[in-house]
């Protein structure tokens, strides 16, 4: 089936072409259930003038062919959603689990790409799913180092390339042409995920870093297509840095391995450069991020206009309910592909204060690493589940039973 939004962008293009440079035409399609493609002048320079058939050049024929155009876009949404709606219908109705639709309800402006596309966000993501459960969408989780990519690869090893979730093996048997590199292009975006979907439902980006100044950005890629299913797992950032990895828990045994270090190996390790500075904001800002507390807030707010783009995000802190949602009601993929005993069921975390034994330690990170935590806080209004309301019903069900949450 063609592509949702593509009669509608090209209705838009050949109007572009043919009215004067004095007026616009914005196309929109409104929310569901009131879905068609809608035209609406500027207004013009001189408000006495019209438009009429002959200034514009168009014949009826042309005419034609743009209404049918218009026409079949709008019903091309209309299917998707129709189908997306049958899915919802079917969700769960526990109280922790959040509108999905919090991306677009809950932002006060538009984010930039909103300004090219033919849809709101909330049917882009309504349409992506449907198409997903309909077999031509691809899975991506899009993967900051330490945010559960080993939990995710495990979970979807069945249905993915065999080189940590992210890479075919010549196991695979992969065609030539097979995308290998990331992020991609906006124009490569379709056929990459044509290719990859011939071979895997599920693929993972794991970035340690953003791409240098002169790559492909991660902004670049086309989060909007139809056939994309994004997946956003956020972790509170100091969480994260004490998670450790071959480097730091070798640099620092002390501290990950014996859990006998003293005040001057915590403040050696609160200095790391990049360990410890802003990490998941710099790779999902740019490659100029991020200096310390000093860090500019402009580099939050283009990390938020990303954000706002994935399908879906999740808190960390509650990543089973999260996935279940996404998987099992959302996606309608079949659990019995998927590991599921890899996937921790959720339960309170020590607190920060446990974990680091020195006050003076844990204000210096908190305070460097505060536009890191600014963004993950935000983040959390989008996740499928809110994790706090999630764990007080957990910790009610508990006193009730006169025991407390393990």
């Amino acid at each position: 089936m063609t592509m949702a939004a593509a009669p509608a962008d090209k209705f838009e293009d050949e109007i572009e072409e043919l009215v004067e440079d004095d007026e616009e035409e914005e196309y929109g399609v409104t929310r569901r259930n009131r879905r068609k493609v809608q035209g609406k002048k500027r207004r013009r320079k001189n408000p006495n003038k019209t438009v009429t058939h002959r200034r514009m050049g168009l014949s009826c024929a042309a005419l034609a062919t743009l209404a049918i155009a218009s026409v079949f876009g709008a019903l091309t949404v209309f299917w998707d959603n129709v189908h997306y709606s049958s899915v919802v219908s079917k969700s769960s109705s526990s109280s922790y689990i959040t509108n999905i639709t919090a991306i677009s309800s809950t932002s006060t402006t538009q984010p930039e790409w909103l300004a090219h596309s033919a849809l709101d966000h909330e049917s882009i993501v309504e349409i992506q799913i449907a198409r997903f459960r309909r077999g031509t969408g691809l899975l991506l989780n899009f993967h900051i180092y330490h945010h559960a990519g080993t939990t995710m690869c495990a979970l979807f090893s069945n249905v993915a390339p065999s080189f940590v979730c992210s890479g075919p093996t010549p196991d695979d048997h992969v065609s030539d042409n097979y995308p290998r590199d990331k992020p991609w292009s906006h124009n490569d975006t379709a056929t990459n995920i044509h290719i990859i979907r011939q071979f895997f439902q599920y693929t993972s980006w794991q970035f340690t870093e953003p791409p240098g100044f002169h790559e492909t950005q991660i902004k670049d890629t086309n989060w909007e297509d139809p056939d994309l299913v994004s997946i956003l797992i956020m972790r509170e950032p100091i969480s994260r840095s004490l998670a450790g990895d071959s480097y730091i828990t070798t640099k620092y045994p002390s501290i990950f391995t014996h859990h006998n270090a003293t005040e001057q190996e915590w403040w050696q390790f609160a200095h790391e450069p990049t360990h410890n500075n802003n990490y998941a904001l710099r790779i999902l800002s740019d490659a100029t991020c991020c200096n310390g507390s000093h860090t500019s807030h402009d580099y939050v707010e283009a990390a938020q206009a990303l954000v706002r783009r994935f399908t879906f995000v999740v808190d960390l802190q509650c990543l089973r309910e999260g996935l279940e949602f996404i998987v099992v009601e959302q996606l309608g993929m079949d659990t019995n592909k998927f590991q599921w005993n890899f996937v921790h069921d959720t339960q309170p975390e020590p607190s920060l204060e446990e974990l680091i034994p020195y006050p003076a330690v844990l204000d210096y990170l908190r305070e460097k690493n505060k536009m890191d935590i600014e963004l993950y806080e935000w983040s959390k209004t989008f996740s499928v589940v809110n994790c706090q309301e999630l764990l007080l019903q957990e910790q009610a069900k508990h006193d009730e039973s006169g025991s407390t949450v393990p």
